[in-house]
C-alpha cells in the first residue's frame, strides 16, 4: 500500500533529522509540531477490538459477537455466528465504522437457517493475513509521527486531525475506512471514519455523524468529546477551506451552517449530543497552525497574523 510506504519513509526522515513541522508537510505525513519531535513518542498499542463508547452502547450484548467477527476476518474465516438478523445488521454497521479490514470483505451475507454470517474476501487467506497486519503497523506509525508522550486529549485530537487532512486526497468517491487509511483517498466518509478510528485508538471519545451538503448529498463528520463537551469536526471540508488549518475543528451546529451544511447533524450510533460550546471559535479563520516546543499552546495563522490558543486560559 502506497500510504504505508510513504509513512515508513516519513518516519525514517523524522528519526534521522528530528525536524517535522506542520507547515512543512512532506506529503502530509509530518508530525503536527514545530520543534517537539525530540519529545518521547506517545505510548501506543493497537487494539483491534476498540470501539467508541457510542458504538459500544449500540452493540450492547452483541459486543462479544463483534469481537468474534473481528477474529473471523483476521483469520479469513468463512463465517461467524449471530443470534438473529438484527444482531447481524448491528455488528456489520460497527465493523464498517470501526474496523479497517472490514473494507476487504466483499460479502457478508446473513443465513437465517444457520444463523451465521457468510464472508467472502478480496484476497485469499494468506494475502488477507498480510493485509490485516498492516492495520497494526500503519496505526503505530501514524501515532509515532503525530503524537508525543504526555499529549492530552485535545493535543491528540488536534494532531490526528492534522494527520488526516494532510494525508488523504478527497476524490469524492464512496470509499471505505480501509481505503482512506491505507490508500489515502476517498470522500467525506473515508476522512471522517479514518479520524474517528484513530481517535478511538488513543481513547478520545468520538462518533461518526452525517448531515447534508448544499447539493442535498450526505456529508460525514465526527462528533468529538473534549473535556466532557461535544464538538463537530469536519476533516473533508477542512481540505476545501484551508488544507491544513483548523477552520472546521471544534465547531458548533450553528458554525456548521456557515460551511453550507444543513442541521441537525445525526450521529450514526446512539443519541446525537447538542454541540453548542464555542470554545474553539477563535479557530474559524485559522489557515495553518503548530504546537509550541512543549506542546502546551497552539500558534495559529489568522489573516496573516499569529494568534496563540492557550488551553489553560479562561474561556479556552
Amino acid at each position: 500500500m502506497k500510504r504505508l510506504t510513504l509513512i515508513v519513509i516519513a518516519l525514517l526522515l523524522c528519526i534521522s533529522f528530528t525536524a517535522c513541522n506542520v507547515a512543512e508537510d512532506a506529503e502530509g505525513l509530518s508530525t503536527s509540531s514545530s520543534s517537539s519531535s525530540d519529545l518521547p513518542a506517545y505510548p501506543y498499542t493497537y487494539d483491534r477490538y476498540a470501539v467508541s463508547a457510542a458504538v459500544r452502547t449500540s452493540l450492547g450484548g452483541s459486543y462479544e459477537t463483534y469481537k468474534a467477527a473481528v477474529d473471523a476476518i483476521d483469520s479469513a474465516a468463512e463465517s461467524f455466528a449471530v443470534t438473529d438478523e438484527a444482531e447481524y445488521e448491528t455488528v456489520c454497521a460497527a465493523l464498517e465504522a470501526c474496523y479497517p479490514p472490514y473494507g476487504l470483505v466483499t460479502g457478508a451475507n446473513y443465513d437465517a437457517a444457520s444463523k451465521e454470517v457468510h464472508l467472502s474476501y478480496r484476497y485469499n487467506a494468506t494475502v488477507m493475513q498480510q493485509q490485516v497486519e498492516k492495520t497494526d503497523q500503519l496505526s503505530g506509525m501514524i501515532m509515532a509521527l503525530a503524537l508525543r508522550e504526555g499529549d492530552d486529549e485535545l493535543n491528540r485530537a488536534l494532531a490526528l486531525y492534522h494527520y488526516v487532512i494532510t494525508s488523504i486526497h478527497m476524490d469524492g468517491s464512496d470509499s471505505s475506512l480501509w481505503v482512506g487509511l491505507m490508500d489515502g483517498t476517498g470522500g467525506s466518509y473515508a476522512a471522517a471514519a479514518m479520524y474517528s478510528f484513530l481517535l478511538t485508538q488513543v481513547d478520545v471519545e468520538s462518533v461518526l455523524a452525517v448531515t447534508t451538503d448544499h447539493e442535498n448529498k450526505d456529508h460525514y463528520l465526527v462528533i468529538v468529546t473534549l473535556n466532557g463537551k461535544p464538538y463537530i469536526m469536519d476533516p473533508a471540508y477542512e481540505l476545501e477551506f484551508s488544507k491544513g488549518g483548523l477552520v472546521c475543528f471544534g465547531m458548533t451546529e450553528q458554525e456548521l451552517t456557515a460551511n453550507r451544511l444543513a442541521i441537525p447533524v445525526k450521529a450514526l450510533f446512539g443519541q446525537t449530543p447538542a454541540c453548542t460550546d464555542v470554545r474553539f471559535a477563535s479557530m474559524r479563520q485559522c489557515a495553518k497552525w503548530s504546537f509550541n516546543e512543549d506542546r502546551t499552546r497552539v500558534s495559529m495563522t489568522v489573516d496573516g497574523s499569529t494568534q496563540i490558543f492557550d488551553p489553560t486560559e479562561e474561556g479556552n
